[in-house]
């Protein structure tokens, strides 16, 4: 017997770098099932009960689900995002409008499921944790388009669909032990060294996202709500299920490295004469591995930028980058979105170049160009391989470049024009290019982009390689970014 899992990134997988990873519940419940049940985990990270019907994952579940299955169904974290018309959908609105929550949960998972014969379980969201101990709105889903947990327990009592609540036992978890021990069942991007010893950083912490204990105690909750319900899927559990406990499923990453990173003080930057900016807020800089600093530029000339290189000068490889960088500051909690053209000026046709519009993790200005810098970042750029060109491409594991598979079979030229589109709305970051007349589009969705500076992301102009004239450049905060 199967269970096939849809939902969030509360339920989903990850292979994070994280001091404490995150994990989503269902990565956990095969703990407390016998070896008769086979849990398929298709949750992802940042999809709400609309967007999720986009990816492949909806039509894998739906075309491997038989009679007999189960469909354990969890959304709404992202649903609620008002400022998100990909997620977006409205829990004040009945089942018979199509923009409700209700709509999106009954039509495209549980109706399918019932058809094909197979058993939905729906769950409400986890709460996030509350620094106030408050749990109120937002914390626990009840927001100004409706509360989206009391949604899922009214969809279930009308069409008589079992319902497990997570978000009071959770809420109620949180509340009782307090903030300070709340967040030991969370994610933390980072340790922290005290005494020459790396330990948790709970500034790190990811209010959102669980950890291995912290999923484990949800699954365990989901495995109580599935004791009180009528199903027989509940004779499948083990016997002697033991709440989890932090001494015994709590573990660092073994995985983690431990990185210091000092934020670098922008106000007291004095660049070279290569790197001089005219613009406010705006700042050129060149970090990574160079052969030689003599022909690295990142500056302004006419109210345009020129960065890069006019030799072979940088690299852009899977275990390091170069980088000449036009940037911006920007708060974490912000949404935002920037624009620009670009014209290559210098290009020798070779591998390993690039260039675009970065979104990153961290920041150097100090760089003795022999530094190993392999940040996470989204690139709305051109990458070349051995002898082609790739549109859009990320960094992320620190020792991984991911190309997107729309390969020209040649190089980028001297003169040729790009156009290109960053936008962040909360944690989905969309990307657009248009090269030789051809539009690519990409989203990321919850993709890390704070594991080293949490408070901060730097966008940019960026080039290795290759020397790149940047134009037409638009910037423009778009409010605050909403919890994951």
């Amino acid at each position: 017997m199967k269970i096939f899992v849809v939902g969030d990134s509360t339920l989903a997988s990850f292979n994070d770098q994280y001091y404490y990873p995150r994990y989503g519940y269902a990565t956990m419940l095969h703990h407390y099932f016998n070896e008769d049940v086979k849990i398929i985990n298709n949750a992802l990270s940042g999809r709400s009960s609309k967007s999720y019907i986009l990816d492949k994952e909806y039509k894998d579940t739906f075309d491997n689900l038989k009679k007999g299955d189960y469909l354990l169904i969890g959304f709404g974290h992202n649903d609620e995002k008002e400022d998100d018309f990909l997620r977006f959908s409205d829990a004040r609105l009945p089942l018979s409008d199509e923009r409700s929550f209700k709509y999106s949960i009954y039509h495209y998972y549980v109706e399918p499921a019932l058809k094909i014969g197979a058993t939905p379980i729906i769950s409400t969201p986890v709460v996030r944790i509350d620094p106030k101990d408050i749990y109120e709105g937002n914390i626990i889903h009840d927001t100004k388009n409706g509360d989206y947990a009391n949604a899922l327990i009214e969809l279930g009592k009308e069409l008589n669909i079992t319902v497990i609540d997570l978000t009071t036992p959770t809420k109620e978890l949180y509340k009782n032990i307090k903030y300070n021990n709340a967040i030991y069942h969370h994610a933390m991007t980072a340790g922290i060294k005290i005494n020459n010893k790396v330990v948790a950083d709970p500034n790190s912490v990811d209010k959102t996202h669980l950890n291995c204990y912290g999923a484990k105690y949800v699954a365990y909750y989901f495995v109580e709500g599935l004791l009180n319900s009528n199903l027989d899927l509940k004779k499948y559990l083990i016997n002697n299920i033991k709440e989890p406990t932090i001494e015994n499923d709590l573990y660092v990453n073994p995985n983690y490295v431990y990185k210091e990173y000092i934020k670098p003080d922008l106000n007291k930057y004095i660049p070279n004469d290569n790197f001089k900016i005219n613009s406010k807020d705006i700042y050129g800089t060149a970090f990574g591995q160079f052969n030689d600093s003599s022909d690295l530029y990142a500056y302004e000339s006419n109210n345009k930028f020129i960065v890069g290189t006019k030799g072979e000068n940088g690299r852009v490889v899977a275990s390091s980058d170069a980088y000449c960088f036009v940037f911006k500051e920007v708060d974490a909690n912000l949404n935002f979105k920037m624009t620009a053209d670009a014209k290559i000026i210098k290009f020798k046709g070779t591998r390993q170049s690039a260039f675009g519009l970065q979104l990153r993790d961290d920041i150097y200005i100090n760089s003795t160009y022999k530094d190993t810098i392999a940040s996470n970042y989204v690139c709305a750029g051109l990458i070349t391989s051995d002898a082609s060109t790739n549109i859009i491409y990320s960094r992320k594991a620190t020792t991984e470049i991911d190309k997107e598979p729309n390969t020209l079979n040649e190089f980028y030229k001297e003169n040729e024009e790009a156009h290109f589109e960053l936008e962040r709305i909360g944690q989905r970051i969309s990307i657009k290019v248009i090269f030789r007349n051809k539009e690519y589009i990409k989203h990321f969705y919850d993709f890390d982009l704070t594991r080293i500076d949490n408070k901060y992301m730097y966008i940019g102009l960026c080039a290795s390689k290759a020397l790149i004239e940047y134009n037409n450049i638009y910037f423009e905060i778009t409010g605050t970014a909403k919890a994951a």
